[in-house]
């Protein structure tokens, strides 16, 4: 399976003395030879290739130089500079898999900052929800209670009616009717609407002149003395 990523080519390369052997004893071709198998090595199967004919083979039909001093240079990467090393069957870099090592962490440090990241935004976003949905919650409670507070209307005890006729100089026993009257239709007027303002309607209603204290009769009427 290919791989696809970038790896690290040191500008001053040439100026290592193994790879100034490889261009002192295969020419130019010892450049283009080395980079070619260094990015093979990257891109295949745990950064190994095959120590095989069919390999220089193809390596041959890619850059057109020939089989033999490919396979030649990959024989002096192995024995005469170290460049490589071999089991036999197969030959690899360190240097390559040191820098795969560090593309693997590097890929690892990414990996992990956005799944902290990604757990950061799904908090801020849970934290908001709840902030909204209390909110919410808060102001369906408050339109709830002024819903409450609009719809509820008090209604007075015996005693508050009868202290209100008494200080406007009427008798607490029209005060009793009025009340009664009200309580036992659950405070609802003649007209059937409910009664809002209770000091109110007993001024319009209840205010009479027959239900004031002390009413002047012509029995206790006196006439002046002359």
């Amino acid at each position: 399976m290919n791989k696809k990523y970038y790896f690290s080519h040191d500008i001053n390369a040439i100026q290592d003395v193994k790879i100034q052997y490889l261009l002192a004893k295969f020419g130019g071709v010892a450049y283009a030879l080395w980079w070619r198998v260094i990015e093979m090595l990257h891109e295949a199967e745990e950064n190994k290739l095959p120590h095989k004919e069919y390999y220089y083979l193809a390596l041959e039909n890619q850059l057109k130089v020939n089989k033999d001093i490919v396979k030649d240079f990959i024989r002096c990467c192995i024995d005469e500079v170290e460049l490589f090393r071999c089991d036999g069957n197969y030959f690899w870099s360190e240097r390559v898999y040191e820098n795969v090592n560090k593309m693997n962490e590097t890929k690892a440090k990414q990996s992990n900052a956005g799944k902290i990241s990604a757990s950061k935004r799904k908090q801020t976003s849970m934290d908001v929800e709840q902030v909204l949905n209390t909110t919410s919650t808060s102001v369906e409670r408050n339109s709830t209670n002024r819903n409450i507070n609009r719809n509820s209307i008090y209604t007075p005890s015996l005693i508050e009616v009868k202290d209100f006729f008494v200080e406007n100089g009427y008798s607490e026993q029209s005060a009793k009717q009025a009340f009664d009257y009200y309580e036992q239709g659950g405070w609802i007027d003649s007209k059937g609407s409910k009664v809002k303002n209770w000091k109110q309607k007993m001024r319009g209603v209840w205010f009479r002149d027959e239900h004031k204290i002390n009413k002047p009769t012509i029995a206790n009427f006196s006439m002046p003395i002359n």
